[in-house]
């Protein structure tokens, strides 16, 4: 480091590009969260649709939860009445 200079500008020589970047980064892992959302009601769609094509009736909600980040993913019943 230079005599006179100060830390934070040895250490951030780009304070912009650093601050843009970060946003960059947050952006795609948010992109990505909700691309694994977007998969688990993938997946309640083909278990709901395994179960019509097998001859039986979902009596109840599917509940899935996501192991890493704790999220609970429900699918609705369609016949009310069966509650």
């Amino acid at each position: 480091m230079a005599k006179g200079m100060l830390r934070t500008v040895y250490y951030h020589q780009d304070p912009t590009f650093e601050r843009v970047w970060g946003k960059f980064r947050k952006e795609a892992k948010e992109a990505a969260e909700k691309k694994r959302a977007v998969a688990a009601f993938r997946v309640i769609a083909t278990i709901r649709k395994i179960i019509r094509i097998a001859g039986y009736r979902l009596k109840a909600d599917i509940v899935i939860q996501n192991v890493r980040t704790g999220d609970m993913y429900r699918s609705q019943t369609e016949d009310k009445r069966c509650r």
